[in-house]
């Protein structure tokens, strides 16, 4: 009986999603964040309510995340497997936060730069010509308009 359970439990402990609320362990750290920043600024969301979350091959050339839109069920999240395997820390909050300003937010795309050619939003689609300034240092910015303009 007791290997049974030592079984069991190497088993659940093995799992790779959050069956509560439908986010891989991988994204959840993301997510957290998107939460927290949310409630610095004053917004509560209910994102394992709201949405779910997983991993796949994007057909789309360059494309690192989706949001689809689901009317009589939660929404999708589908972060393209290979991007996340190269990308650094920094760029998967970027993408992950971009597709939850889709599907929480209802934000659209923003391709305004400023005059140095800086993307103005991380709500960019990565067709227009900005370059992407998303750091550290500006990382508040950037969240402050994600959030604010709404």
């Amino acid at each position: 009986m007791k290997k049974y359970w030592i079984f069991l439990f190497i088993l659940c402990s093995c799992r790779n999603e959050n069956s509560d609320n439908h986010i891989p362990n991988a994204l959840s750290i993301h997510i957290e964040n998107f939460q927290l920043e949310a409630e610095i600024r004053g917004f509560s969301y209910q994102i394992h309510e709201d949405v779910t979350f997983e991993f796949g091959n994007l057909e789309q050339e360059g494309a690192a995340g989706q949001c689809q839109y689901h009317s009589n069920q939660t929404n999708l999240i589908i972060i393209d497997e290979n991007f996340w395997q190269r990308a650094s820390n920094n760029l998967r909050e970027m993408v992950v936060f971009h597709e939850l300003g889709h599907c929480v937010l209802g934000r659209g795309h923003d391709e305004s730069k400023d005059n140095e050619g800086y993307c103005l939003s991380i709500m960019r689609s990565g067709l227009g010509d900005c370059r992407d300034q998303y750091n550290l240092s500006t990382r508040e910015e950037y969240l402050d308009e994600l959030f604010f303009e709404q």
